[in-house]
């Protein structure tokens, strides 16, 4: 703010002293151009310092609440400067100078007419006055609105409101007069024939000026009332802001209160404090700043700019609270640290403890004496899962605190890490000792489910095993270690390392296999996940392994760089020293010596290049031990280098005269080649200058065919030639004096040479084009000769079948038997033209390859299209006189082939009733249910089989008395209830029509009866395969060998009982394989799997009936398909104006295509039929079930109800018998009760009578319980009718057990009235025995009571 005013109070007094100069000047009587240029440029000093403040007051806002004071400052100073600009304006009008836009009028008016000048410049005056007035008084309204006074009712602010008032309304009275003046002359200066345009157009802005001054002025008017709310909103802010300087103060305090935060860690009641005095701050700036925000959102203005830096204020101190809260938090966190300990440990020590649990339920398999038990399988893997769960929640723990642990004073989160590291440690071991647990129980308790992986991560580990052991030495192998047995141990390593890579992507594919088995059963989730870590265990050994070998690898590589360059670099040296011996006397070298040199050097440089790049490679990585040796290879490279260039460089002259003497013989030698392959192609071309100029086609087809094979050798030859000497213009242009001159002159003959066979072979080559283009229209011709012939011959031979058709209508008898030959002669006529339009085509194809511009033939091909075109005239002529025969023919097919299609119809749905007979035939679903009480039957003898330990045969036996091979209906329905009788099996309780089904379910021929074979027959048992299974040599899975597998689909019978494998507790079966590609072995099976896969189901002729049933329909559904299409596409065949023949065979397959509807009718309503049968026996078959279950239920509640029953009967008689024994004596009075004899015999018969009925009754009571419990909650049923009659009884026994309670009761009454009477005198006895004999009378009473 003080640079603003410093700024326009520097400004404000340089615009005065330069008005007060022109001021000065004029009153001197200066020149008014002078004066004129001081007034404009302090014009635009002002106009440029108010543009800059206008900018800075934008930035300020930009910059929010920072910026604020900068724009008050801004707003306040601009009024100074606006009046400034006016007076300066005032006094450029006084000396006759008009305003910058007054100027450009005035320049306008001039150019349009000069008498509108001096009225224009008036009108711009008197406008520029009246909008400086109007300024002038928003400037002073401004300055006081900005910044009103704190009390509206002031004498303060009365005054100034009278000055605003005073300056709006001497503005308005000046706008007024003005104004009305201003638009009369504008009207009267636009009306003026002299004004142009542009004129009319200025004064059109200059009346839009003055009343944008107006609408500037009106808001003045109301001046007051706005001083009044500015006022307010003045007093509104201080109260915010009091309400922030109290939220200010709170926020203090606890800033105050919490001063530990940036040191140590605070104590409990600090940081209590600090949290207390935090609340009610938080709580009032959120007031504060909720009202600030409410009024902000309403506010506009200078108001709205006040409230943004409060707003701002506010929210700074929201962030302060936010900011000490969150560190008050870390403080309570320092201060809960002991407790989160105390959990770390806790948690830590429940998974050592769990740890304990998993190691106790994991041992029974290391003794084996659980792992036949799927039971203490599932808990071990529970509890695997459970240390698991435990363990990985006391390291989240542990992790967690370690975190917290930071944010606590330095010491104790020291000692706070130290503990926490203690506890990772304890966790890390117990997860190891899990793991090591686990493995070691691994295989005893997972090799049967997922053996496969198992040995393959098995194997895996140990060829990580022999990896280590194989790059141990190499790993610590040194410099000095020789490179023979360096190598020999890197190889080693190498090896085992590619073998480990190998088994873990073996190991891998198993574990994945397993995993989609798993996914797809579920299970075995903890065993997957076990192999999975052990094989990640694996990996991470075989890099730490690759990691320990890199130094030795690189050492190897280097080393063996230095040996094979070595070598080659001595292989060099030894060439260099023989080549520099061969050079040492100085004598002219030979051309062999100058070609063994170029051989020798050419090979040296490739070897040198090939070291350089070896060296550039090994060189930067190599090992200090390697990297001197590499050194000095490099230097000896280096120097043979330079030996072998010298050497070049001395022998150049003798190199050049010996490579110019071989060039000139290469030159020769392929010049001769060209001339030899010219010779050859001459003597392709010999056949045809024998004077023959036609040959025949396949034999001008064979010459041309050499002589183009022929060119190509010389084309090859010549390019061959060129090419050397164009490679050899080098050793031409180094060759100088005669060895130059000799070797152009040779070169430049053998050039000659191939230049002539290059001559011939372009002539030679011209001539075998012609000659093949001759062919070729030798072929053409012949093409369209033969067309001529085959037309010619069908033309004829449809004009001879016309006239036999005539000769035969006029005999009348002969045209029905030639409808016979018909179809022999369409197809004959057809065969013909066929190869008529063959030939057609071949012609075509031949005179397409020609050109009508030819320069030779071209003049040919009119008469041979002509010729073509012809020939298919007659085709088409032909074509039309086959159109009868061959509507007879396709009339004569289509009814053949349609009525086939109706008879295939038929046999379809024969076969498709036959196999549907058994089912939807009369009594085909009984004889199904009969097939399941059969089962039935058949169960229950097999479980009396094995009670009894006997074979078939030796029902079979029972069955016929021992005395007959057959069992006839009468016997064997009588021999099924004597059974049922004697296995007491309700479920066998069937009705004797049911019993003669089962006869002939039995009989394979009922009229002879069951023989033994008939019924051995019934106890076997045919399965099909539902999923793909192994059949192994023995019942137990782990140990058997695999003999081979069932696919789905296939059919095996059981050759024994079921059994139970004891390791896996599968139920498994011998069969015997009845289908398949191995069909006749036998083997072991399991039927179904520990995860619930079934893998065979028993067959039953219902189903087995109704599979055949659903082949043969679908087979019928796919041939009616078939069929409608056939019939359809022989239909579409006829057109549809057909005439002749065609019109007759469309009614007639009309015919046949409603007979072939209603047979595919019949397959259709089948399907239907079927499903009903289906649906209709899944019914029977339930009420069957249901059925035998009831009657199996029957019988277990009446045997469970069997005894109790009698017991019941038994209580209501002896309840009968203890009344019959206490009516004598409860009959009596009580005067006839003294003279009753034997009262005692009465009690005690009754005494034991009740005895009995009460013992009665806790048996019934205690069967009762114990045979509903048997029941259970869910019976049903007969089940449930027991249930209910057992506490029927219970209540009936009850009901006995009581009735004798008052029986007896009643009796025991009786027996004592009749001997209180005699009780006194019994006593007085007693007591006399007792004196006499000086008993005691616990004396006495023991000789009463005896020894017992």
């Amino acid at each position: 703010e003080k640079d603003v005013n410093e700024q326009v109070t520097s400004v404000e007094k340089d615009a005065k002293e330069m008005l007060d100069s022109a001021k000065s000047l004029l009153a001197d009587g200066g020149e008014k151009e002078l004066i004129k240029e001081i007034l404009t440029q302090t014009q635009e000093m002002l106009a440029q310092t108010q543009n800059a403040l206008a900018e800075d007051a934008r930035e300020a806002k930009a910059a929010g609440a920072l910026g604020q004071g900068v724009v008050m400052a801004l707003r306040k100073a601009s009024p100074r400067l606006v009046s400034l600009t006016n007076s300066i304006t005032a006094e450029l009008r006084k000396m006759g100078f008009a305003s910058s836009t007054g100027s450009s009028m005035t320049a306008l008016a001039s150019a349009a007419s000069p008498d509108l000048s001096e009225e224009l410049a008036l009108l711009q005056g008197k406008a520029d006055m009246a909008d400086e007035a109007v300024e002038t008084a928003a400037a002073t309204a401004s300055a006081f609105l900005e910044n009103p006074p704190d009390d509206p009712n002031s004498l303060e602010a009365k005054e100034i409101m009278s000055e605003v008032e005073t300056a709006s309304k001497l503005a308005q009275d000046q706008l007024n007069a003005i104004r009305l003046e201003v638009q009369k002359q504008a009207q009267a200066l636009m009306r003026n024939a002299n004004a142009t345009a542009q004129v009319r157009q200025e004064c059109q802005e200059m009346l839009k000026k003055l009343s944008a001054a107006q609408m500037k002025l009106h808001p003045l008017k109301n001046a007051k009332a706005l001083l009044q709310q500015k006022a307010m909103a003045k007093q509104a802010m201080a109260q915010l802001s009091k309400k922030v300087d109290a939220a200010e103060v709170l926020l203090q305090k606890a800033f105050e209160l919490a001063a530990g935060v940036a040191g140590e860690q605070m104590l409990e009641a600090d940081v209590a404090a600090a949290e207390e005095a935090l609340k009610p701050a938080e709580s009032s700036i959120s007031t504060a700043l909720a009202l600030v925000e409410g009024k902000y959102k309403m506010a506009t203005g200078i108001m709205k700019d006040e409230l943004s830096t409060l707003k701002d204020r506010a929210t700074a101190m929201n962030t302060k609270a936010e900011d000490l809260k969150k560190s008050l938090v870390r403080q309570r966190k320092g201060l809960d640290l002991d407790k989160n300990l105390e959990l770390c440990a806790s948690r830590v020590a429940a998974a050592e403890t769990a740890l304990g649990k998993y190691e106790t339920a994991d041992k029974v398999f290391l003794g084996g004496k659980a792992s036949d038990t799927e039971k203490a399988l599932s808990k071990a893997e529970q509890t695997y899962k459970t240390v698991e769960a435990i363990i990985a929640q006391a390291r989240a723990t542990v992790k967690k605190q370690r975190t917290d642990a930071k944010l606590a004073a330095p010491e104790a989160a020291k000692s706070a890490a130290n503990l926490l590291e203690t506890h990772a440690e304890r966790l890390n071991k117990a997860a190891k000792k899990l793991d090591d647990v686990a493995s070691s129980t691994f295989e005893k308790k997972y090799a049967g489910n997922v053996g496969a992986a198992l040995a393959a991560v098995k194997a895996c580990e140990d060829k990580v095993k022999e990896l280590v052991a194989a790059a141990k030495p190499f790993a610590e192998a040194g410099p000095d270690s020789p490179l023979v047995e360096l190598r020999a141990i890197g190889e080693q390593a190498t090896k085992a390392t590619k073998e480990v890579e190998s088994s873990m992507e073996v190991a891998k594919h198993a574990i994945a296999e397993k995993a989609r088995e798993a996914k797809q059963k579920g299970g075995l989730t903890a065993a997957l996940a076990q192999l999975q870590a052990r094989l990640a265990a694996a990996q991470r050994e075989v890099a730490a392994t690759k990691k320990a070998c890199a130094t030795a690898d690189k050492e190897l590589r280097a080393r063996e760089a230095c040996e094979g360059n070595e070598e080659n670099l001595q292989n060099v040296q030894a060439d260099v020293d023989r080549l520099e011996t061969m050079l040492a006397d100085g004598a002219e070298l030979g051309e062999e010596e100058v070609v063994e040199l170029m051989e020798v050097t050419d090979k040296s440089k490739q070897i040198l290049a090939t070291t350089a790049d070896s060296l550039a490679t090994h060189g930067p990585s190599a090992p200090l031990s390697a990297k001197a040796k590499l050194a000095e290879l490099e230097t000896l490279m280096k120097s043979l280098q330079k030996r072998i260039a010298a050497m070049l460089l001395k022998t150049k002259n003798d190199r050049l005269r010996a490579m110019s003497a071989l060039h000139m013989k290469q030159a020769g030698k392929l010049a001769d080649a060209a001339e030899a392959a010219m010779a050859k192609a001459e003597a392709a071309e010999l056949p045809y200058l024998s004077g023959l100029e036609e040959l025949p086609a396949s034999e001008g087809q064979e010459v041309i065919e050499a002589c183009i094979a022929a060119g190509q050798e010389v084309d090859k030859a010549v390019a061959e030639a060129r090419e050397f000497a164009k490679k050899n213009a080098a050793a031409l242009a180094a060759a100088k004096g005669d060895a130059h001159a000799t070797l152009k002159e040779t070169l430049d003959n053998e050039a000659k040479r191939v230049d002539d066979v290059a001559k011939k072979i372009i002539k030679f080559k011209a001539d075998t084009e012609k000659r093949q283009k001759d062919l070729r229209m030798q072929e053409t011709k012949a093409a369209v000769d033969e067309l001529e012939e085959l037309a010619a011959e069908l033309a004829e031979e449809l004009k001879l079948m016309e006239q036999e058709k005539g000769a035969e209508g006029e005999e009348g008898d002969g045209l029905a038997e030639a409808e016979d030959e018909v179809q022999a002669t369409v197809e004959r006529l057809a065969a013909s033209a066929e190869g008529v339009e063959g030939q057609v085509k071949k012609c075509k194809l031949l005179l397409c390859k020609w050109s009508k511009t030819d320069p030779v033939y071209g003049k040919d091909m009119p008469a041979l299209v002509k010729r073509l075109r012809a020939a298919e005239g007659s085709l088409l002529t032909s074509r039309q006189g086959m159109a009868d025969y061959e509507q007879r023919f396709v009339a004569q097919r289509l009814r053949t082939e349609a009525g086939d299609l109706l008879e295939k119809a038929r046999e379809e749905v024969k076969v498709l009733t036959e196999a549907c007979q058994p089912l939807l035939g009369e009594g085909g679903g009984d004889r199904f249910a009969a097939a399941l009480s059969a089962k039935t039957l058949v169960d229950a003898l097999r479980e009396y089989m094995k009670e009894k330990e006997l074979e078939a045969k030796d029902i079979f036996a029972k069955a016929s008395g021992g005395t007959s091979d057959v069992v006839g209906e009468e016997a064997f329905v009588a021999w099924l209830a004597e059974f049922k009788t004697e296995v007491d099996k309700a479920e066998l309780d069937f009705e004797d029509e049911r019993r003669k089904q089962i006869f002939k379910l039995f009989a394979a021929d009922a009229d002879k009866g069951v023989t033994e074979e008939d019924f051995a027959r019934m106890f076997r048992r045919h399965y099909t395969c539902r999923a793909k299974v192994t059949v192994t040599d023995g019942l137990q899975v782990a140990k058997g060998k695999t003999i081979t597998k069932i696919d789905l689909g296939d059919e095996v019978e059981a050759v024994g009982p079921d059994s139970v494998d004891g390791a896996t507790g599968v139920v498994r079966v011998e069969v015997k394989l009845l289908s398949g590609k191995d069909a006749g072995k036998t083997g072991w099976v399991s039927l179904k799997g520990n995860q619930g896969t079934m893998y065979l189901q028993e067959v039953s002729p219902f189903a087995k009936i109704t599979e055949k049933v659903a082949t043969h329909l679908k087979a019928a559904e796919k041939a009616a398909g078939d069929l409608s299409r056939s019939m359809k596409a022989r239909i579409a065949e006829v057109p549809v104006a057909a005439t002749g023949p065609l019109k007759q065979v469309k009614t007639d397959l009309g015919k046949i295509a409603q007979q072939l509807t209603a047979e595919v009718g019949k397959i259709i309503a089948f399907k239907a039929k079927v499903a009903n049968a289906k649906a209709q026996f899944a019914k029977r078959e339930d009420a069957e079930r249901r059925s035998v279950a009831e009657r199996k239920e029957r019988g277990e509640a009446e045997g469970m109800l069997a005894e109790c029953r009698q017991k019941v009967q038994a209580s209501e008689e002896l309840l009968v018998r203890l009344k019959e024994a206490a009516a004598p004596i409860k009959a009596l009075k009580e005067a006839e009760l003294e003279a009753f004899e034997g009262p005692l015999t009465v009690l005690k018969e009754c005494e034991a009578l009740w005895g009995e009925v009460s013992q009665i009754a806790k048996d019934v009571k205690a069967m009762s319980k114990e045979k509903s419990a048997a029941i259970g909650l869910s019976a049903k049923g007969p089940l449930l009718e027991a249930k209910k009659e057992l506490a029927t009884f219970v209540a009936k026994t009850d009901v006995a057990d009581k009735g004798g309670q008052v029986v007896l009761k009643a009796v025991r009454d009786a027996c004592r009235r009749i001997a209180k009477p005699k009780q006194a005198a019994l006593l007085a006895a007693l007591r006399a025995d007792a004196r006499k004999r000086s008993l005691s009378p616990e004396q006495l009473f023991a000789e009463i009571a005896g020894e017992g």
